[in-house]
């Protein structure tokens, strides 16, 4: 399960000072009584942007994981939130336009690939 992680850093931020490193999740969202065996469960690196980890915990007596997703980053999708709406912006002003050139991609955009 993703849970939003609030942070007023920069991706460049967070990476150069290892934030996900005292990222901190108080208690089990399961189990906020306790006693489920909730613990910290190392971090996974994200593929973009690059060297950008995410925090980790897992409760054993629920069998899941937690991962904290820095605010910036979008849950689910490769890259940042600003990419995202870069994407966005580019593909709704293509939509408007009918002069819009047929076979345009996203590498001729200057956006990187964001599936398949």
């Amino acid at each position: 399960m993703q849970i939003p992680l609030r942070t007023t850093s920069s991706v460049e931020v967070y990476v150069a000072t290892e934030e996900w490193r005292s990222a901190r999740l108080p208690c089990c969202p399961l189990h906020p009584a306790g006693g489920c065996g909730f613990a910290r469960h190392g971090s996974y690196e994200r593929v973009t942007p690059p060297r950008l980890r995410i925090a980790r915990w897992y409760c054993r007596h629920g069998r899941r994981t937690f991962s904290l997703i820095p605010d910036f980053l979008a849950a689910r999708l490769p890259g940042t939130l600003a990419l995202i709406e870069r994407c966005v912006a580019v593909s709704a002003a293509a939509s408007l336009t009918s002069s819009w050139p047929v076979g345009i991609g996203a590498r001729r955009l200057g956006l990187p690939r964001l599936c398949c």
